[in-house]
């Protein structure tokens, strides 16, 4: 087998001894972080080496060399140990869940102002009858269906090539999913506050979209993140709509106790609707005062 390294620090430690003035026999170890061996990804490779002149010259044996596997048959056994499944697609693709309702309520609710300043059509748009909090509103319930729609299909793509399995009880994180619905709609509030107040939104939207959806947990386990980010991820609601939902899914272990966590998701919820509402009846109010609405 060929054991090919990338990426890694190799450590290697020996002892040996001289035999009338020339090197005679060496022991040692070597580590290596990661490496494949016929394509099978391994971790924290050890192996014995062994260099005896006396018994084999110029040869130097690798001997009990011992793996960790990464991943086996879509199963990750890290992942296993770290929050209670090796079942990396059912990993993958419940994040995704969360992350397209993220990115809905960042570009399909929010950034959607952008485009139609872009196009001229915004201003005609806040001269009708309406309430400004109903044109948010409406961007997500249209956002919101073709966010169902993407679900779907990516579940179907999921089961038909990723050999992704669903469980029937994941429909018991339907009620999380509602909540969390309800908070980025105060999100894309706030976000849609802070595209019209200014100038270069796609960078912000895209960076704040990026960092939302880590933080929340979408892409690898919270108790992976930075320390110092961590009290970031619990702030949000998503964090813990992430959890129950690969709770039910998945059967992993829960952050905290469930009934906590439901606290924590309507907690959020509550505080971030208003705050959002605050923030774009304020950026409503400026743009009107200045007369800034058609200018980006």
């Amino acid at each position: 087998a060929v054991l090919q390294a990338w990426n890694c620090e190799v450590y290697v430690s020996t002892r040996g001894e001289y035999r009338n003035g020339h090197l005679g026999a060496v022991e040692g170890n070597v580590l290596v972080d990661q490496a494949y061996v016929h394509h099978q990804p391994l971790q924290d490779v050890h192996a014995h080496l062994v260099m005896d002149p006396a018994k084999a010259p110029g040869v130097l044996q690798i001997k009990n060399i011992k793996a960790q596997l990464t991943a086996v048959g879509g199963k990750v056994v890290g992942l296993d140990k770290t929050i209670g499944t090796a079942d990396l697609a059912g990993f993958i693709f419940m994040g995704g869940v969360i992350s397209g309702l993220v990115a809905t309520a960042f570009w399909a609710m929010a950034m959607s102002l952008r485009n139609e300043m872009e196009m001229g059509t915004l201003e005609p748009t806040w001269l009708t009858p309406t309430a400004r909090e109903t044109l948010v509103i409406g961007r997500a319930l249209g956002g919101l269906f073709w966010f169902g729609f993407s679900t779907i299909a990516i579940f179907v793509v999921g089961i038909a090539f990723f050999g992704l399995r669903l469980r029937a009880e994941m429909l018991y994180a339907l009620p999380a999913l509602l909540i969390a619905i309800v908070a980025m709609v105060g999100v894309a509030y706030l976000i849609a506050g802070v595209v019209l107040s200014i100038r270069d939104a796609n960078l912000f939207v895209d960076c704040t979209n990026f960092l939302f959806s880590v933080a929340s947990g979408v892409a690898f386990p919270v108790l992976l993140l930075p320390g110092v980010l961590q009290p970031v991820a619990y702030a949000l609601p998503t964090t813990y709509a992430m959890d129950i939902l690969r709770q039910q899914a998945l059967g992993t272990r829960p952050l905290f106790d469930p009934a906590l966590e439901y606290v924590a998701l309507l907690v959020g919820t509550v505080v971030l609707f208003p705050i959002g509402l605050w923030a774009y009846r304020r950026a409503d109010r400026r743009i009107r005062r200045l007369g800034t609405i058609n200018q980006y």
